[in-house]
């Protein structure tokens, strides 16, 4: 009897980071909305009225299409923003940056579509609106709203593993966090996600601090414990907190080769009404 040939397995071929090409994009998105109000003509001048936080758990959510030229264009949320090669602020071979200033009658808009360092496979993509807030008879407010968009080559359904686990090194960061004025909350390089794929388990636990804060204020810190379950290449869980009041929820994605980076958005809200959104990215350690 003739030995029967063995099936060969599958490739996959996977995109990679590069602005001289056109391409389209589909992914999830965080937001968080912020109302600041002018209280003082003294520093820091605004205080935060108002936060808002949502998290579009589907992967067609939004819609980027880049093109060579430097033309950006982002669907979301039933909005179509057009960012043209003349706004574009900054571009080197690792991403561009567009920016358009607010002005009296038009509100401002910046965006951004690059790649992570030591990272092949998810990109960074970003929004921020500027907008006056201003009420009748009320003092000057703004409301600034920023999107973290979860973009890039997906791990093909065929090219997930489905047995064993696999560890990430991480970078974590956030839009601002608390009432200090502040910057968000950041991490990097810490080796602590963790994909059981046999079990279908994602687990994550990060001690995270303000990047940056106004001087006399204590920077926050929070422990952020990531638990959630990975279905197909669909990521998605609770993020709770034993050594603060934050809690969240995320959604996420594996990308490239068998999974070798792993990304995810989120939102953390706290019961004083503190929002933030974040992401979060890794590649397998």
């Amino acid at each position: 009897m003739p030995t029967a040939t063995p099936t060969p397995a599958p490739t996959f071929t996977y995109g990679s980071f590069d602005l001289s090409q056109n391409r389209v994009f589909a992914g999830q998105v965080a937001t968080v909305t912020t109302v600041e109000r002018y209280t003082s003509d003294t520093a820091p001048f605004y205080s935060v009225e108002s936060q808002q936080a949502s998290l579009q758990k589907s992967r067609s959510a939004l819609e980027l299409s880049y093109d060579a030229s430097k033309l950006l264009v982002i669907r979301f949320a039933g909005e179509t923003a057009v960012f043209n090669p003349a706004e574009v602020s900054f571009t080197n071979a690792d991403g561009v940056k567009w920016q358009r200033t607010r002005t009296v009658t038009a509100r401002g808009d910046a965006a951004t579509f690059a790649r992570f360092p030591n990272m092949e496979y998810v990109y960074i993509a970003e929004q921020q609106v500027d907008e006056d807030a201003r009420e009748p008879n009320a003092a000057a407010a703004s409301r600034d709203t920023m999107r973290y968009f979860l973009i890039g080559e997906r791990t093909r359904d065929g090219d997930i593993p489905l047995l064993g686990t696999t560890n990430y090194a991480v970078d974590l960061n956030t839009t601002r966090v608390g009432r200090n004025r502040g910057g968000g909350f950041s991490v990097f390089g810490d080796v602590a996600l963790a994909i059981d794929h046999a079990n279908g388990s994602v687990t994550a636990r990060l001690s995270a601090q303000q990047g940056s804060y106004t001087t006399g204020t204590t920077p926050e810190t929070a422990t952020l414990v990531f638990s959630g379950t990975i279905s197909a290449n669909g990521i998605s869980g609770a993020i709770t907190s034993p050594d603060s009041s934050y809690t969240g929820v995320f959604t996420g994605n594996l990308f490239g080769p068998r999974g070798i980076e792993a990304g995810m958005v989120f939102t953390l809200t706290r019961p004083d009404g503190v929002r933030a959104a974040g992401r979060l990215f890794g590649r397998r350690r």
